[in-house]
């Protein structure tokens, strides 16, 4: 019986007339269709856009392994049926590229005759058995050539020479080769073969078929492969001597590798998520089931992908965690702190603890963020979060009051955690504290109960927390994961910036925006990045320069073009802690602030006939999703400005200076983003007429 995700796959397909066939390893039919083995689906190239929205719409990812720029014409993409919980690979090609596998060296121009051919009403559809059967010769054969042999190692030349048991193919490929001639009449076999391979003759068609058939001699496919290399000569994508060094040097790193892994120096090779990976968080009381299900998810996951699993509320600790405790001891032997502190305490050897393990829950998350951006799914066991009272949260000002050098070790402690700033999934595994009490009575009942009250009670923000009832059976809560999972597996990044004149109320939504929710960043980092932009944009700098363009500006352009790289490079890599951005003071503020200190000064035909600034501008469309453009009445904004409590240029200027300030940004503003109707979405508030928590609800809706 089919399943659900593949019958929808074949349905979509056909009423699309979307072009395809499942081109490979059809005796195996029933098992494709149950979603046993893999989907080796053959489409054709003018279809590729059609056939990956369908992709999409059916919620099928799409991961990268590692020899994937060896071949770019194939590609693999994962869906999840969740009536089975079964995972479906869907293994896509839009060229017929045959061979050996580490160089696949042969592209047979057929495709458009496979697709022609294909049939099957209902089920996945198969090309014609006589154009199947003639290319798993060409394939077998072209897999079992000298170069291949020798790259198989020492167990493999022994067993082919000395073998008394030597098969020259495996058991599915010899099930597959039976099924395929007991379908096929010599009449049409021979007649395709003629009108669709004709530099395949019909002696060395029956040739290959003999050497790989049973009964075949030990050493049949040798000669096969070179007479078949001769006849293919037309049709290959490297030289013979390329293509060698290609399969030498491929299989040297794969050994290497194999090698590590042997060692315990690297992880097994899995697929990875493209173009980046997710951290899913896993948060909940003692008893909850947090560890149980972050190992029940890996295990699942693990079969197809890179999956991590980091403990961040006890992560690994370092050298520098023992050299402390080490000096700490010491310490408390020699009894230094009478003359450190002035009298007996334990405080300072505890608050350096939590201190110490603070720096390295921050380097735990850090270590999942660098994993994110390489394509990895890291499963999180537990994370700080602010608003948890007994669980992963700043406790030295607590155990101290803060005071002297108490307050730079909480203000250092708390910066760490503050640094940690959620996950792109967090899931709470809510458990009722009279369950919990029943599931763990080993564990001291008060500190139980409030660990597992203050998940119960607390207030989770909406649309990022997924809660789940752990008291179900584990069945259900493991169903439940599954799919929360899987559709954030697809989500992606959101950055949206901030923007309307001043007094609008940006700064008043993104301090509340980063107080509610725990996946959002208000603000970038980008420092560290600006020399290297400096380096490469050095050129273009000294040439503006030289037409005499003031410093300042060219301070202003660099650090615009490395906030739109961090951004650019945040989209398509996850480089941020956070998956979402909602900039107070983005892109679209610096070039505004940009272009009317130019206009202001002078200045302004720098941005005349300059290809760099007018990329510039057209970059800043591609990097934000959406635009939220706050504003009000003009008197509204002037008594704002003049109620600020920090200094602002316009404050208590006469009312003709400040409309004329606003409406100048207004002008920039709409000269950048237009109205809404083109590359750059825009969504508008009137922050006179709607409150806080109706802009705080319409953003929390666009992420």
């Amino acid at each position: 019986m089919a399943l659900e995700l593949i019958g929808n796959l074949i349905r979509i397909l056909e009423q699309e007339g979307i072009s395809y066939c499942h081109w490979k390893s059809n005796a195996a039919m029933k098992e494709t269709m149950a979603g046993e083995d893999d989907l080796d689906l053959l489409a054709a190239q003018e279809d590729k856009g059609r056939f990956l929205s369908v992709l999409a719409r059916l919620n099928f990812i799409r991961a990268t392994a590692y020899n994937d720029s060896w071949f770019p014409d194939i590609t693999h993409y994962y869906g999840y049926d969740s009536e089975s919980g079964k995972v479906v690979h869907v293994h896509l090609h839009f060229k017929l590229i045959l061979g050996y596998d580490l160089i696949k060296n042969y592209h047979l121009p057929l495709e458009d005759v496979f697709l022609r051919n294909a049939g099957g009403e209902g089920v996945l559809k198969t090309p014609a058995c006589e154009l199947d059967l003639i290319v798993f010769v060409i394939r077998m054969v072209l897999k079992r050539r000298l170069i291949c042999f020798l790259l198989g190692g020492p167990r493999y030349w022994l067993k082919g020479c000395f073998g008394k048991r030597w098969k020259v193919l495996s058991k599915t490929d010899r099930r597959d080769l039976k099924y395929l001639q007991g379908n096929v009449s010599k009449e049409k076999l021979e007649e395709c073969r003629r009108e669709y391979f004709p530099f395949l003759s019909g002696e060395l068609f029956d040739y290959c078929l003999s050497s790989i058939g049973p009964g075949a001699g030990r050493y049949g496919w040798f000669w096969a492969g070179r007479r078949l290399v001769c006849a293919l000569k037309g049709f290959h994508r490297y030289g013979a001597e390329r293509a060698v060094l290609l399969a030498v040097v491929r299989r040297l790193k794969g050994k290497i590798k194999s090698l590590f892994r042997g060692l315990r120096l690297a992880k097994p090779t899995r697929k990875r998520l493209s173009p980046a990976g997710k951290i899913i968080a896993f948060v909940g009381g003692d008893g909850a089931g947090k560890t149980t299900n972050i190992r029940i998810l890996h295990s699942w996951l693990g079969r197809y992908f890179d999956v991590r699993s980091l403990h961040v509320g006890r992560p690994t600790k370092g050298v520098l965690w023992y050299f402390v405790i080490m000096l700490l001891r010491i310490r408390k032997l020699l009894q230094v702190h009478r003359w450190i502190l002035g009298k007996p305490s334990d405080n300072f050897h505890r608050s350096v603890k939590y201190l110490l393990m603070a720096r390295y829950r921050y380097r735990a998350f850090c270590k999942a963020v660098r994993l994110r951006s390489r394509g990895v799914l890291v499963l999180l066991d537990r994370i700080p979060l602010p608003g948890l009272e007994f669980m992963d949260k700043p406790r030295i000002r607590d155990l101290t009051g803060g005071r002297g050098i108490y307050g730079s070790l909480a203000a250092w402690e708390e910066k760490y955690h503050r640094e940690i700033r959620g996950a792109d999934e967090l899931i709470v595994l809510r458990l009722d504290p009279k369950i919990a009490a029943h599931r763990r009575p080993e564990d001291e009942q008060e500190k139980l109960a409030d660990r597992s009250r203050s998940i119960w009670e607390r207030k989770w923000p909406k649309g990022y927390a997924h809660l789940i009832d752990s008291s179900q059976p584990l069945v259900e809560v493991e169903r439940e994961i599954r799919d929360i999972v899987w559709t954030g597996l697809r989500r992606q990044v959101k950055i949206i910036e901030l923007i309307g004149p001043a007094g609008a109320g940006k700064s008043a939504v993104a301090e509340r925006l980063l107080d509610e929710t725990c996946n959002v960043q208000t603000s970038l980092s980008w420092k560290k990045y600006r020399m290297k932009c400096v380096v490469r944009l050095l050129p273009k700098l000294v040439s503006l320069l030289c037409q005499k363009v003031p410093f300042r500006y060219l301070r202003y352009l660099v650090n615009l073009e490395t906030n739109l790289t961090v951004l650019q490079n945040h989209k398509s890599r996850w480089i941020l802690p956070c998956c979402n951005l909602v900039l107070d003071e983005g892109p679209v503020f610096r070039w505004a602030s940009l272009k009317q200190s130019a206009a202001n000064s002078g200045m302004a035909g720098i941005f005349e006939n300059n290809s760099w600034l007018q990329n510039l501008e057209a970059r800043i469309g591609e990097v934000l999703d959406t635009v939220v453009w706050l504003d009000a009445p003009d008197e509204v904004l002037r008594a704002r400005i003049n109620q600020k409590v920090r200094n602002h240029r316009m404050k208590d200027k006469p009312e003709e200076i400040v409309d004329l300030f606003l409406n100048d940004y207004r002008r920039l503003f709409t000269e950048i983003v237009g109205d809404g109707t083109g590359k750059i979405a825009v969504k508008r508030f009137d922050t006179e007429q709607v409150s806080i928590e109706d802009v705080l609800e319409g953003i929390k809706a666009l992420l």
